[in-house]
C-alpha cells in the first residue's frame, strides 16, 4: 500500500491556484473585488512521543495534544487552491504562510482572508481585535459598530474554510482520531486526500458567489 500511495502521489495534480481568479469567484462588500481566497490550517493528531525533546516540536497547546498541520486555501467558491503540509505542530500558522510564500504568490491588489492566528501577516485580512486593557491604563474604546459589522461579515465568508475542512475530515483517514501509522505513509496518504477533494469540490460550486466581473489585475 505504501508503494501506491506514493506512486499515486506522484502523479496527482487536482489542485487548481488559478480558480482564485475565476470571474465568478467574488462575494458582496466589503470583499467585493480584490478577495479571491481564505486561508487555515487544521491539525491531524498523532501519537505523543515519551521524549519531550522529540514531543515538543509537534506539542500545540491550542489542541493539547501532539499533531501536524495541514494549511488549507480556497476559493470563495470552495474550490480547494492551496495546500500544505504537514507542518510542524509547534509552527505558528503565520509563519507556516510566511515559509511557503512561493507557493502562493499574490498580485499587488490580492488580499485572503483568515483568523487571528495570522495577524499580522503578508496579504491576509482579520477581523478588528479589541485593544487589551493594561494594569493602570483606563479601558480601551470598545468596538465601534462599523467594526463589529466588519467582523461579522469577515466571520460570516471565513467560514466557509472550516465548512471545507468538515468535509476532508469526514475522511476515513481521519476516523480515528490519533493517526498511528508512519510518517513515510501519512505524507503521500494527506496529498491524496486533498488532491481527491479538490476534484469532487470542483465538480460543483458549494457556495453562492456573484459574477462574471473582472478582477482588478
Amino acid at each position: 500500500m505504501d508503494a501506491m500511495a506514493h506512486a499515486l502521489a506522484n502523479v496527482i495534480d487536482e489542485i487548481r491556484y488559478d480558480d482564485r481568479l475565476d470571474p465568478f469567484n467574488h462575494v458582496g462588500p466589503p470583499f467585493k473585488y480584490h478577495v479571491t481566497g481564505i486561508v487555515d490550517v487544521f491539525p491531524v493528531y498523532i501519537p505523543k512521543s515519551h521524549d519531550w525533546d522529540i514531543a515538543r516540536y509537534n506539542f500545540q497547546p491550542k489542541y493539547d495534544a501532539c499533531v501536524f498541520k495541514i494549511q488549507l486555501g480556497i476559493s470563495l467558491m470552495g474550490n480547494i487552491i492551496l495546500w500544505t503540509g504537514p507542518h510542524l505542530g509547534c509552527q505558528w500558522d503565520g509563519t507556516i504562510w510566511e515559509q511557503t510564500w512561493q507557493e502562493h504568490p499574490f498580485y499587488p491588489w490580492e488580499w485572503w482572508l483568515a483568523d487571528l492566528g495570522y495577524l499580522g501577516c503578508l496579504g491576509l485580512l482579520y477581523k478588528y481585535k479589541k485593544q487589551e486593557q493594561h494594569a493602570g491604563q483606563p479601558p480601551p474604546p470598545p468596538l465601534t459598530v462599523r467594526q463589529l459589522f466588519y467582523n461579522n461579515v469577515h466571520e460570516w465568508y471565513r467560514g466557509r474554510v472550516e465548512q471545507i475542512v468538515d468535509v476532508i475530515k469526514s475522511h476515513r483517514l481521519f476516523a480515528p482520531r490519533v493517526y498511528q501509522r508512519s510518517y513515510h505513509t501519512l505524507v503521500p496518504l494527506l496529498k491524496i486526500v486533498g488532491h481527491v477533494h479538490a476534484f469532487e469540490l470542483r465538480a460543483r460550486q458549494r457556495f453562492d458567489t456573484y459574477g462574471p466581473w473582472q478582477h482588478t489585475y
